[in-house]
C-alpha cells in the first residue's frame, strides 16, 4: 500500500489535489463503497463511435454497437476536463470508433496537456499524414498505441477489413520522424499485434519490424471477442490462432472458459476508478461495455452527479457482492487481462 503511495505521489503530473482523490478513490474501492469518495483516477473518452475499419470481432467493425453514432463536440470535451481534469491522472482517448475521424481530435490532446494529464490514444493509424504526426508529437501526447495485425498485407487484413498496412508503416515513420525533428521524446510509440490464425507465424517477424520502426514497445495481444464472451467457439475458428498458448479461449468438458489458470476474484474496480464517457455524454462503467449499462448523461448534469447517482450506486453494489451475477459483467476478462496480453519492451 505505501509503496502504492510514494510511486503515486511521484509520478511527473502529481499534484496534492490528484493525490488525495487517489487516497480517497483508493478508500472506496478497498472497502467496496458503492459512493465513491472522490473521482475516478483516470477515465477513457470516446471521440467518437465512427470507425474507418470492419474488424469482425469488434462491435464497432460487426455493426454490433447500435448506440447512435456520431463525433465528441470539442466544447463538450472541454466540459468534462474543467470539472474533473484536475483530478484524474491518466485520460485515454479512445472507446468504440477511430479518434482520427474526429477533425478536432489535436485540440483535445492540447487541451489535456494543457491540463497536465497524461493521454495516451488507441488508433488503426490510417488517418495520420505528415502534418497530423507533427501535430500529435507537438501536442504532448504521453503514448499512442498503434494496431498493425501482421507483416504483410494479406495477414494485416485478414482481420482489420479495409486497412492498408503500408499506411500504418507510413504513420509510424512520420511519428518517429516528427519526434526526431521536434527533438522529443514522446509520445512513446506502442505497437500492438493481435495474434490470429494468419499472422501466429509472423511473432518473431513482428519483433524485427518493431525494432526496425524504432518504436518504444511491442504488444502481443491474444484475440477476443469484444462483441461479447462466445457461446460457441465454432464462428470464431477463422480468426483464432491454431496455437492454443495464443488462444484467449478453450474448451474443457464443452465448457468455454478463459484460457488461463488464474482464478477470477468476482469483483471488479473499475466501476471506481475507470468509467468511460462516450461521444455524446453517456456514462458507463468501464470501456468493456459498449451499449448496456448506461448510468446517465454528463454533459446534460454533471459528471458529479452521475458518478454518484442511485443507478451507479446500485450497480456498484451489486458488483461488490459479485460480478459474476451481472450479465454483462460475469464473463468479462479484466481480471485476468495480464494472461491475455504479453507486452516486450
Amino acid at each position: 500500500m505505501l509503496k502504492k503511495l510514494i510511486k503515486r505521489l511521484r509520478r511527473p503530473n502529481s499534484t496534492w489535489k490528484r493525490f488525495g482523490n487517489y487516497c480517497l478513490n483508493y478508500i472506496s474501492k478497498s472497502l467496496r463503497i458503492p459512493y465513491v469518495l472522490g473521482f475516478p483516477e483516470a477515465i477513457f473518452i470516446e471521440p467518437t463511435n465512427l470507425c474507418n475499419l470492419k474488424c469482425p470481432l469488434c462491435p464497432a467493425g460487426s455493426g454490433n454497437n447500435k448506440r447512435e453514432k456520431g463525433m465528441l463536440a470539442l466544447g463538450n470535451f472541454k466540459k468534462i476536463i474543467d470539472e474533473i481534469g484536475g483530478y484524474i491522472y491518466d485520460l485515454v482517448l479512445a472507446n468504440y470508433g477511430e479518434p482520427f475521424i474526429n477533425p478536432q481530435i489535436l485540440d483535445m490532446l492540447y487541451y489535456a496537456q494543457k491540463k497536465r494529464i497524461s493521454t495516451r490514444l488507441i488508433t488503426n493509424a490510417l488517418l495520420i499524414d505528415n502534418i497530423t504526426a507533427a501535430g500529435i508529437v507537438k501536442s504532448g501526447l504521453d503514448r499512442i498505441v498503434i494496431s498493425l495485425d501482421g507483416i504483410d498485407q494479406e495477414a494485416y487484413s485478414s482481420y482489420r477489413i479495409g486497412g492498408q498496412l503500408s499506411k500504418v508503416i507510413e504513420a509510424i515513420n512520420l511519428i518517429v520522424e516528427a519526434k526526431n525533428e521536434q527533438k522529443k521524446s514522446f509520445p512513446l510509440v506502442y505497437v500492438q499485434f493481435i495474434i490470429t490464425k494468419y499472422n501466429e507465424h509472423q511473432m518473431e517477424e513482428a519483433r524485427d519490424l518493431a525494432k526496425k520502426l524504432k518504436v518504444d514497445r511491442l504488444i502481443f495481444k491474444k484475440l477476443c471477442d469484444l462483441n461479447g464472451f462466445p457461446s460457441s467457439l465454432s464462428y470464431l475458428e477463422r480468426y483464432l490462432p491454431s496455437n492454443q498458448a495464443y488462444r484467449a479461449y478453450k474448451t474443457e468438458g464443452g465448457v468455454i472458459s478463459y484460457n488461463t489458470d488464474k482464478l477470477d476474484i468476482n469483483f471488479c474496480s473499475m466501476a471506481w476508478n475507470y468509467p468511460a464517457v462516450n461521444w455524446d455524454g453517456s456514462l458507463y462503467p468501464c470501456c468493456f461495455d459498449y451499449g448496456n449499462l448506461d448510468m446517465g448523461n454528463v454533459f446534460e448534469d454533471g459528471f458529479k452527479n452521475v458518478w454518484n447517482n442511485r443507478k451507479f450506486i446500485r450497480l456498484r453494489s451489486k458488483i461488490s457482492k459479485g460480478k459474476k451475477e451481472l450479465p454483462y459483467c460475469g464473463n468479462c476478462s479484466i481480471n485476468i487481462y495480464e494472461d491475455i496480453i504479453k507486452e516486450i519492451n
